[in-house]
């Protein structure tokens, strides 16, 4: 019986913590949209490709930190760096200059391939998922963010377009001892 009382209270408090992460990222949400931080947010918008600095970042699933990797690609005129984390632990950062003509290829992949989408409601429940974000800077100024989050064969995010195809030309070609994923 008191088995019961500890499991009841417990499920009570996951339940409680569930729905208060999820208003908070509701909220995140609405303070981006309203801060004006981004220019373009609507589905099937124009968006601004005259960016000089692109970041794609991949957010790994909850699991132990030795299995852990999430990992950032940024992407400037010149250089290509390469972070990988496991839980905010930096576990490698590399920098390497890029081929001539990349940069103008990404940026004409980014202008094709990616889109905004209409974000769908939450989906209650799912935990474990990663995420992929990708956000364009133009003189440290955010000029497009798109973010998906992938749990239990669900999307959730604003982020469209052919993502894959996105990061396959991204990492396409960078070469001196970097190692990417994909």
């Amino acid at each position: 019986m008191q088995l019961d009382k500890i499991y009841s209270f417990l499920i009570t408090i996951l339940l409680i913590s569930s729905c208060a992460v999820s208003n908070v990222n509701q909220e995140i949400q609405e303070d981006t949209e309203k801060s004006g931080d981004v220019q373009s947010s609507e589905e099937g918008e124009e968006k601004d490709n005259s960016f000089d600095r692109i970041e794609y970042h991949f957010q790994d699933a909850s699991v132990p930190p030795q299995y852990h990797r999430s990992y950032s690609y940024i992407l400037t005129s010149s250089t290509f760096r390469y972070v990988v984390d496991s839980y905010g632990d930096i576990i490698s950062d590399t920098t390497v200059s890029i081929p001539d003509g990349k940069w103008e290829k990404v940026q004409g992949m980014f202008s094709k391939a990616i889109s905004y989408k209409k974000q769908k409601e939450s989906q209650p429940g799912c935990t474990g998922g990663h995420g992929e974000s990708i956000t364009t800077w133009r003189e440290g100024v955010r000029i497009f963010q798109g973010s998906n989050y992938y749990c239990g064969g669900n999307t959730e995010g604003n982020l469209g377009g052919d993502i894959d195809g996105f990061v396959e030309t991204l990492i396409q070609g960078i070469n001196g001892g970097v190692l990417l994923p994909r």
